[in-house]
């Protein structure tokens, strides 16, 4: 098994990040819309909708309030998989590192 630290992309690190949450996505909510749909994409948005519904939650429940702050950033997201693809594969790398540890400390802080 791979540590999340070690992911090569964006797409890598969410699937390391939380292996059981993953799992549950891709089994509960990802499939089953694909299968109805037949586009891997409304699969891939129906997953990102629910996590964001999900985060935001568990924003919203400890602070008593609803801003969309969570919500929004991880839609926002959505995009961000195939940039960081396209930029490693046509870069490096190294990119995708660069890009993880300057996020990091925003992550720590949200």
């Amino acid at each position: 098994m791979q540590a999340w630290w070690n992911a090569e992309s964006i797409g890598e690190y969410w699937t390391l990040w939380n292996m059981p949450v993953h799992h549950w996505m891709i089994r509960h909510v990802y499939i089953p819309i694909k299968s109805t749909t037949g586009n891997r994409y409304v699969g891939v948005l129906a997953s990102f909708f629910v996590s964001a519904i999900f985060h935001e939650v568990l924003i919203a429940v400890p602070l008593h309030r609803i801003k969309g702050y969570a919500f929004f950033g991880m839609l926002a997201q959505v995009r961000s998989h195939p940039l960081t693809y396209q930029l490693a594969t046509a870069y490096c790398a190294g990119l995708w590192r660069a890009m993880q540890y300057a996020a990091t400390p925003v992550a720590v802080i949200i």
